[in-house]
């Protein structure tokens, strides 16, 4: 039984790989203990072997940073990445992993525009976010400013912002101000809620999508994540060229 378990589970893996419409995650919170995401480093080495069996070459995971709630800085987190880079290669499990950050747009962020003091992926590509409730005035400024610095904003999960629901054309002015989407594909799963998944999918169906992410914090995620895989939406987002592979 064991031997036949074994064989489906290998299929599995391979039906799900071969779903994955990018092998490059760009969203994750997979350094231990100092954001929402893993708190410990046993745990990210587990969440990274289930992101290898789903089908992913390469992850650039992205700690919170925000304010004077998760404080972490461009110090911390590469030293984290560091110490996980060690431990992978200690238990020889083979990924290209790299470091970034999803920022909450605030003063602090601001502040660290004008020190140039960000951590970006591919391009100068920098994920942001806001509160998922209300409308967020600095999210003007801190795109223009990152437009000046000669960044390109990533709005993480805009599929999550509930103040955008009922006007959808705030996000066409997002993307003609420049603004790249990601939307979490697990929002397709229902993870969030039906609204969330609606939301996500009118995304997709308007082609607003440029890249996608696991949001990975904890082994839950993953599972919604292959559930995802299953979408009705999955061909279209295979269609769509998105960034990820880029990178």
């Amino acid at each position: 039984m064991a031997f036949f378990s074994n064989i489906l589970g290998k299929e599995r893996k391979l039906k799900q790989a071969e779903k994955l419409p990018v092998a490059t995650d760009i969203h994750s919170h997979l350094i231990p203990g100092i954001d929402d995401g893993s708190q410990s480093m046993a745990e990210s080495v587990d969440l990274i072997k289930e992101m290898i069996g789903i089908g992913f070459r390469k992850i650039i995971t992205t700690p919170h940073i925000m304010g004077d709630y998760f404080k972490n800085d461009s110090e911390i987190i590469r030293q984290g990445l560091k110490a996980l880079r060690q431990e992978l290669e200690a238990q020889k499990i083979t990924i290209d992993i790299e470091v970034a950050s999803e920022y909450y747009i605030d003063d602090h962020f601001l502040s660290l525009i004008q020190k140039n003091d960000l951590l970006w992926f591919g391009d100068k590509y920098v994920l942001i976010e806001t509160n998922t409730i209300n409308f967020n005035e600095y999210i003007r400024t801190a795109i223009f400013e990152l437009g000046l610095a000669g960044y390109k904003p990533v709005l993480a999960h805009p599929e999550r912002y509930t103040y955008m629901w009922n006007n959808f054309n705030r996000y066409y002015e997002l993307k003609d101000m420049g603004v790249y989407f990601q939307i979490n594909l697990i929002s397709l799963s229902g993870f969030y809620s039906q609204r969330v998944k609606e939301i996500a999918e009118k995304l997709v169906d308007e082609k607003l999508v440029d890249f996608i992410g696991t949001d990975a914090h904890e082994k839950r995620y993953l599972e919604a994540f292959r559930q995802a895989l299953y979408s009705p939406k999955m061909l279209m987002l295979k269609e769509m060229n998105l960034l990820n592979d880029t990178l």
